[in-house]
């Protein structure tokens, strides 16, 4: 029996506007649509571990950096026919998926498609009205900064930072300290992350969904990150103030 295919209209419609043109205006439409719609994916044979005691089958694939990428589709006519399949509103595949951080390719291989980034999928999971803002990052823009302990950090901000690390591919290690930029500048705690040379360029990426992770329990305080390659000088100076954060075993 064919199965009767989903309403995505106004998903539809904001992915097609997407293509002209990821102003602000786009963005957020896009991401209001994606809260509101129903989405297809497809049964896999492999399980997706999402932490240490679940796994989801559903068809995903990975990126170039290792970061496993869900699956799915804006109804059963673009759909893979070859393996089961089931509609799920899009508002609770986030739920299912947001620990691991994850992000979702909808509709790939075709025109329209997309990537929901790890910090969308976050934030509707969360129930967020509007898409996150975003997130600061430094680096390049700068040639120096004074960097002290952040020993009174919160201690759940710390954990939570964490457990984003250990779901984020390719990082090395990373170091917790406070950062001024400039003199006479308030110092902003930062997040150094050292991560291997294929994931530099994808700084942006990386800081944005470290930032999902965390942002729940910034409250008013600001937190900036880091991200680098093992060589990079700043990468010494978080050392001189404390020890690593978090490393990867498998270095």
């Amino acid at each position: 029996m064919r199965k009767r295919d989903l309403k995505n209209a106004e998903l539809l419609q904001a992915m097609a506007a997407i293509v002209g043109g990821q102003d602000d205006p786009n963005l957020r439409r896009l991401y209001r649509a994606l809260r509101r719609a129903t989405v297809v994916v497809v049964s896999a044979k492999t399980g997706l571990d999402l932490d240490e005691e679940t796994q989801l089958f559903v068809r995903s694939y990975e990126d170039r950096s290792g970061r496993a990428i869900l699956i799915a589709y804006t109804g059963f006519d673009v759909a893979p026919s070859d393996s089961p399949r089931t509609s799920i509103p899009f508002v609770e595949l986030c739920k299912q998926v947001v620990s691991s951080g994850l992000a979702i390719h909808i509709n790939p291989g075709t025109p329209h498609g997309g990537i929901a980034p790890a910090n969308w999928v976050r934030a509707i999971a969360e129930g967020a009205a509007e898409m996150p803002e975003p997130v600061r990052t430094f680096g390049t823009r700068i040639k120096d900064a004074d960097v002290s302990p952040a020993h009174d950090a919160n201690t759940a901000i710390r954990k939570r930072l964490i457990q984003a690390l250990v779901a984020t591919r390719g990082v090395v290690e990373a170091y917790l300290g406070y950062a001024a930029t400039n003199v006479g500048e308030q110092p902003v705690l930062t997040l150094c992350v050292v991560v291997i040379p294929a994931v530099v360029a994808e700084a942006g990426r990386v800081a944005t969904e470290l930032h999902a992770w965390v942002r729940p329990l910034m409250g008013d305080e600001e937190i900036d990150f880091l991200i680098v390659p093992p060589e990079d000088r700043f990468v010494a100076k978080f050392k001189s103030v404390g020890g690593p954060l978090y490393r990867n075993p498998a270095n």
